[in-house]
């Protein structure tokens, strides 16, 4: 049976409770991936794995504490709907603001992990030809 006495525990305690796990979690988990994704990384000869190492890393402790955030602000009262209606709202908008820049990250990934061609490949687009000579996120 699931003991949850701790719910019960003054607000503070929950608070600290829940950065500490929060803690615990983002650490444990971030040693897992690294360890998985560096021996991914190593098999390949790309010079942008280590990119994305650190991007998946990053992205996934940021995901991880904007829930504990949420979480805490839920114990402590705050009326959490309208926030996250908010928050869409306001991705919506910085999702429009940013919409080149999105479109030439998504392009990057999609050329990373479909490798279409590498450096040192002829391709021939339309009327353009050429040899790749690198291959990042903004070419």
């Amino acid at each position: 049976m699931l003991n949850l006495d701790f719910l019960n525990t003054p607000l503070t305690t929950r608070i600290i409770l829940i950065v500490v796990g929060t803690f615990v979690i983002t650490n444990i988990l971030s040693f897992v991936m690294s360890r998985k994704l560096k021996k991914w990384a190593d098999k390949s000869t790309n010079k942008y794995d280590d990119l994305v190492v650190s991007l998946f890393q990053k992205t996934f402790k940021v995901v991880v504490w904007i829930i504990a955030l949420i979480v805490i602000l839920q114990n402590m009262g705050v009326e959490l709907s309208a926030l996250i209606g908010g928050l869409g709202i306001a991705g919506i908008a910085l999702a429009f603001g940013l919409q080149n820049m999105l479109s030439e990250l998504f392009s990057f990934f999609l050329i990373y992990f479909d490798k279409p061609f590498e450096v040192g490949d002829y391709i021939v687009i339309g009327k353009d030809s050429g040899t790749v000579e690198s291959v990042g996120i903004k070419s």
